[in-house]
């Protein structure tokens, strides 16, 4: 009966793991240029990245069982924060 139940735990397939490794890239690189003084906030790198962060989070909650849609509006929320703590620590 034990093996049953392990054998159900829903595997998740490499694309998850690729889109965290994305998310996390991107947020690094967005840290990287602002403590390397490369200009920050501009238009397109807000728009690219609440597009794209939105888009892997809402896969990563759709992949956990949760609302896809939440997850889209968690990811932008998040993209902006981090944003700001880059602008702010560009701007010292």
């Amino acid at each position: 009966m034990e093996n049953e139940e392990v054998l159900n735990v829903k595997k998740k397939s490499i694309w998850f793991y690729v889109v965290v490794a994305f998310i996390l890239l991107q947020y690094w690189v967005l840290f990287d240029k602002a403590t390397n003084g490369i200009k920050v906030g501009t238009a397109q790198d807000l728009g690219s990245g609440i597009l794209l962060s939105g888009l892997c989070w809402w896969y990563v909650w759709k992949q956990l069982d949760r609302k896809p849609l939440i997850g889209s509006v968690v990811g932008i929320v998040v993209y902006l924060l981090l944003t700001f703590f880059a602008l702010v620590l560009a701007n010292k």
